[in-house]
């Protein structure tokens, strides 16, 4: 047979109702590891200390200090009897009354929050405590309509739809901002665009107003591979028309 995973030791922490809740869960974990592995009875005590971690094995040797039976039942039993006595359950009642969904706490974090509070409060209906409060304490207004448009609605199908809203609104928002990112792009690329069209409109501007400083036409010419002969042949035609008018040949 394949080897079974050990457990991890029992961690005293946190207040003390909560710390006999983990312990019964963590003993019907044992429970499970006991008959997973064909464990005999007369190794589950040792195994239970050493399993249990620090804290529990000394507990263990306070219980062995009281005298017989110290057996894996008496073990088991002890740290129950340790730390229940201080639970008071007007006290713990009053704590899932007044739990409310954290800002950034999820849907999943909620609910298990509140059947942790709902376990030390020996109540007769847990399921039925725990619906009335997530209907109360959770975030979502919308959630909350939605739940008390529909009278009877059952945990699951409350949790269900909790958990539904809560993703669709991190999707919608993921959706959200990456509109808004191509918004802000786009009319900058517009703008860009439109920018390097009027650099062009000015530069063709400039070129069309330039004239030749020979011929005194638009320069640069078009059609023409020799601008400066044609330039030089204007300027022999005004020499002669100013002879022709004066009889004085203009210097050169």
């Amino acid at each position: 047979m394949a080897s079974v995973p050990a457990l991890d030791p029992f961690v005293v922490e946190g207040p003390s109702s909560a710390q006999a809740a983990r312990w019964k869960e963590w003993v019907d974990r044992l429970e499970t590891y006991f008959a997973a592995t064909a464990l005999d009875n007369d190794r589950r005590r040792p195994m239970l200390l050493h399993l249990g971690g620090a804290a529990i094995h000394k507990l263990g040797q306070s219980v062995a200090e009281e005298g017989p039976p110290f057996t894996y039942q008496s073990l088991k039993q002890a740290p129950t009897a340790h730390f229940e006595p201080l639970v008071n359950l007007d006290y713990e009642c009053f704590l899932l009354r007044q739990a409310r969904q954290l800002p950034n706490e999820s849907v999943d974090t909620f609910y298990a929050r509140l059947k942790d509070l709902a376990r030390t409060c020996n109540l007769l209906d847990v399921e039925d405590e725990v619906r009335a409060q997530f209907i109360q304490g959770c975030a979502s207004v919308k959630l909350r309509e939605h739940i008390l448009q529909i009278p009877g609605m059952l945990m699951v199908s409350i949790f269900t739809l909790g958990r539904s809203k809560q993703l669709s609104k991190v999707r919608a928002a993921h959706m959200e901002a990456a509109l808004q990112t191509q918004v802000k792009v786009e009319p900058v690329n517009t703008i860009t665009a439109a920018a390097a069209d009027r650099k062009k409109s000015r530069q063709k501007a400039t070129i069309s107003l330039r004239s030749c400083y020979s011929c005194g036409g638009p320069f640069p010419h078009q059609g023409n591979p020799n601008p400066d002969a044609k330039g030089l042949h204007l300027r022999e035609l005004n020499d002669r028309k100013a002879i022709l008018i004066t009889g004085v040949a203009p210097p050169p």
